[in-house]
């Protein structure tokens, strides 16, 4: 069974007319980057950390914040979450 008969088909005279078609939506998707400011990151690709931990007994921010001591400086980003008293 033939699916195409006489499967004669001129691509190099509609290779301009292809890449307009193919151009225009380029442009229109780079325009669009450009009104917005860029493109918008997700925690992805905005870097950072997300660590959870278990506790046995309900604890404070206070004291998670005192038993990391000088690792203080990792939970500038905050300490949170379901079950914690005080955040």
């Amino acid at each position: 069974m033939r699916w195409f008969k006489d499967a004669n088909y001129d691509f190099m005279t509609k290779r301009r007319l292809v890449m307009l078609i193919s151009i225009v939506p380029i442009i229109i998707g780079l325009i669009s980057i450009a009104v917005k400011g860029g493109l918008e990151t997700s925690i992805d690709f905005a870097g950072g950390m997300l660590v959870e931990v278990g506790f046995g007994n309900p604890v404070t921010v206070q004291e998670v914040q005192a038993a990391l001591g000088d690792l203080r400086r990792l939970t500038e980003g905050g300490i949170a979450g379901e079950g914690v008293a005080g955040g």
